[in-house]
């Protein structure tokens, strides 16, 4: 029976060995180069950090953004049982170009995207998470804003 199944793999593994070995002509890019050394152009997907009060740029400083303001948190504490996941908000300014804008997003709830000047912007998380820092202290937040261009 064993000598049986080996003759049945057989074929199996011939075929996949066939398809491991040697490829087409292989396609270079305009400088001559390989192309699987050639990176497409993607569009902008970058998160940014941004501590409160402070500004940074995304697309080689075509996007603007600071973070003014932690408006709400109402997230469950990582040390508690919440019915709801909750919300944090935070006030931004954006400028794109010539084009700006003050607004505010939200984590969970809306409006929790901004487009502005051909880029989307979004609020995927908040730091310090509520329950995560000693009891009485408030540390600095952190907001993660995540700019995207097609």
């Amino acid at each position: 029976m064993t000598m049986f199944r080996s003759l049945l793999l057989l074929p199996f593994l011939v075929a996949l060995a066939a398809c491991g070995g040697a490829a087409g002509p292989v396609e270079r890019a305009d400088d001559g180069a390989p192309a699987s050394t050639v990176q497409p152009t993607a569009g902008l997907d970058d998160t940014l950090r941004i501590d409160l009060g402070a500004e940074r740029t995304a697309d080689r400083g075509n996007v603007r953004v600071r973070f003014v303001a932690r408006v709400n948190d109402s997230r469950c504490p990582a040390n508690a049982m919440c019915v709801w996941q909750g919300d944090a908000a935070v006030r931004l300014q954006v400028r794109v170009g010539s084009e700006s804008r003050d607004t505010i997003l939200h984590t969970s709830l809306q409006p929790s995207t901004l487009a502005i000047g051909g880029y989307t912007l979004s609020v995927p998380g908040l730091t310090p998470y509520p329950g995560t820092y000693p009891e009485g202290t408030d540390p600095k937040p952190t907001v993660l804003v995540r700019v995207v261009h097609p």
